[in-house]
């Protein structure tokens, strides 16, 4: 038995025993991607403040996250007792995946029976997961095929943007949650078109405020770390692409590598920023980055789906792509349902770039979102605010 399911095994124990303290209604929980302060969950918190800010907000942080956090925020390590003990006693808990006493066993197993058991009553859960699909998730992916697995939950609510994730988060979770369709409150950020507030955030993330923005943001590979962006920024002739934004776009450009969270450890001792590569990874929020690229330029990552929102201009560059659909993952849409171009090689890239025309890409942008029936508006933080205000009321909440 290795570290992974000792620590699994002492949390479940250790969560039988919190499970007969009494919840705390001025407690609040949240987690995002395992230790960042970001992501729906970072928004649903900052406007819940409005309405309960005397109630104390607890994070699950760790070294990977960069913050800054609001003064109100209490940092939690995730994995430890006072973790699980803050967990099993707060009122409401917010994550960014399917909830946080949810997960994937053998229908009628002991672990599964033993998990299931230690479910807690009288908190609110909701889970927001984190980005529309390309590849297949959970029980989709090709390492869980032919596997007998049953989801497990005591989540209340799973939010959701588009009915075609609407469908794939019904199936892998056995239709055990209510989904709500409101949207990413992570994505109300890209509607907004305010010069001040994309000053100030330029100046957060430490970029120019004279310079076009390419954001290169290329999702985790678990196979092979250096495929994870690292080996395609190597590829990558900037002085090329550069000219190719100028000639296409105009303006003078930056390039913004953002790696994946669970890559963020793994670069040390692979530093590849320098006077054209700038990082984004100064903070936690990946919607502040796509709030002020020009550009976007990914692989099988969900930002691009998020970026359509911008109507700005997205490429994929996936010189991995085979590999990743038919072996790592597996895709849930076609490359030709996509409205974005799709490159394999740097040069191909660079055409793509000299070829884009704004009025296909508009209209390709449209067909898309009515295809997979995007909900998101701008509003989604507001519509699950809403929600949980109604379900916890105000008069308990006294700090």
């Amino acid at each position: 038995m290795n570290y992974s399911q000792l620590l699994a095994y002492r949390n479940i124990i250790m969560g039988f025993f919190f499970k007969l303290f009494p919840i705390k209604q001025n407690r609040f929980y949240f987690n995002s991607f395992h230790g960042l302060y970001t992501d729906s969950p970072k928004r649903i918190s900052e406007e819940l403040h409005k309405y309960y800010p005397k109630a104390v907000y607890y994070w699950e942080l760790t070294s990977k996250s960069q913050g800054p956090l609001p003064q109100y925020i209490k940092p939690v390590i995730p994995n430890t007792i006072r973790s699980i003990y803050l967990k099993f006693t707060s009122r409401l808990i917010v994550d960014n995946y399917l909830g946080a006493f949810s997960g994937f066993q053998v229908p009628g197993s002991l672990k599964y029976k033993i998990l299931t058991s230690s479910f807690k009553t009288g908190q609110l859960i909701i889970g927001t997961w984190h980005g529309t699909s390309l590849k297949k998730i959970a029980t989709d992916e090709p390492c869980n095929e032919g596997k007998n697995l049953m989801f497990f939950t005591n989540t209340n609510y799973l939010i959701c943007e588009s009915m075609h994730m609407k469908n794939i988060l019904h199936r892998i979770t056995f239709g055990k949650i209510p989904i709500l369709m409101t949207g990413y409150p992570r994505n109300d950020i890209l509607f907004l078109d305010n010069t001040n507030i994309k000053k100030q955030l330029r100046k957060k993330l430490k970029l120019p405020e004279n310079k076009k923005i390419i954001l290169y943001a290329p999702t985790f590979r678990a196979d092979n770390i250096m495929m994870s962006g690292l080996f395609q920024v190597t590829q990558m002739n900037m002085t090329k692409l550069f000219e190719k934004c100028r000639e296409q776009f105009g303006g003078e450009w930056i390039f913004v590598f953002r790696v994946h969270d669970s890559v963020i450890l793994s670069m040390k001792g692979h530093d590849v920023c320098n006077e054209k590569v700038l990082s984004g990874n100064i903070g936690d929020d990946m919607a502040e980055y796509l709030a002020i690229a020009d550009i976007l330029i990914t692989d099988y990552s969900s930002s691009m789906f998020d970026f359509c929102l911008t109507k700005r201009p997205c490429f994929l560059y996936c010189p991995d792509l085979e590999h990743y659909m038919n072996v790592e993952r597996g895709f849930y849409l076609n490359k030709s349902d996509l409205p974005f171009s799709v490159a394999v090689t740097s040069e191909e890239l660079y055409e793509n770039i000299d070829i884009f025309s704004y009025k296909e890409y508009a209209s390709k942008l449209k067909a898309f979102q009515k295809m997979i029936g995007s909900v998101d508006d701008g509003h989604a933080t507001e519509k699950v605010v809403e929600i949980i205000v109604k379900e916890l009321g105000t008069e308990n909440v006294h700090g």
